[in-house]
């Protein structure tokens, strides 16, 4: 009886032990990786044709002109204050009209006025000429522009400065009305200082 009892438990020991291995198999070990040798460098890529990189066609650098001309307006130089003055005492007319001049790289520069007679034409000079500097009557006229309905201005011009910032004169920018000049001649016609945007620095 004993043997019989012994032979039933080696059987269900072997039974048990394949049912395990079917149900959880024994990994087979992973292959040896390939031991890598480095071969040779690759060649070196060709060099580029002479002449390369090719020039640039005349259409691209007209373009790149442009875009250069246009960012003068973003470029700025300096500012000048513009304000109402008393004709008699040469004061800043508190509460007056006002505005600025601002100055850019290059020839731009724009003038914007507050506080203007609403619709009117203003012209922006230079209160002088190639030969009169600072003498009535004359003027050289730069851009001129119409105020809106609130008195508001812009006035956005090119005039070469350069030979100014540094001649030792000074020179005037003023905003006046475009009917007291004659820009042909580069004259005032008429004098009406009390409606004029006159500078508080000179360049």
């Amino acid at each position: 009886m004993k043997k019989v009892i012994v032979a039933l438990l080696l059987a269900m020991c072997i039974v048990s032990s394949g049912a395990l291995a079917w149900i959880f198999p024994i990994p087979e070990p992973a292959p040896e990786m390939p031991i890598v040798i480095p071969g040779p460098r690759p060649p070196e890529p060709p060099k580029p044709p002479e002449g390369f990189p090719y020039e640039r066609p005349d259409w691209v650098d007209n373009i790149f002109d442009r875009f250069r001309a246009r960012m003068e307006y973003f470029v700025p130089k300096g500012a000048i204050e513009l304000v109402e003055k008393n004709p008699v005492t040469w004061e800043i007319v508190e509460g007056g009209a006002h505005g600025y001049l601002k100055l850019f790289r290059g020839s731009a520069m724009f003038a914007k006025g507050y506080r203007l007679e609403p619709e009117t034409e203003y012209t922006l000079i230079y209160y002088g000429d190639e030969t009169h500097n600072n003498q009535y009557p004359y003027a050289t006229c730069i851009g001129s522009s119409v105020s809106d309905e609130d008195g508001k201005l812009l006035i956005m011009a090119h005039y070469d400065y350069s030979d100014m910032v540094n001649d030792g004169i000074d020179q005037k920018f003023w905003v006046v009305l475009s009917n007291d000049l004659d820009c042909g001649l580069g004259r005032f016609t008429t004098w009406n200082p009390t409606e004029y945007l006159f500078e508080t620095e000179t360049i």
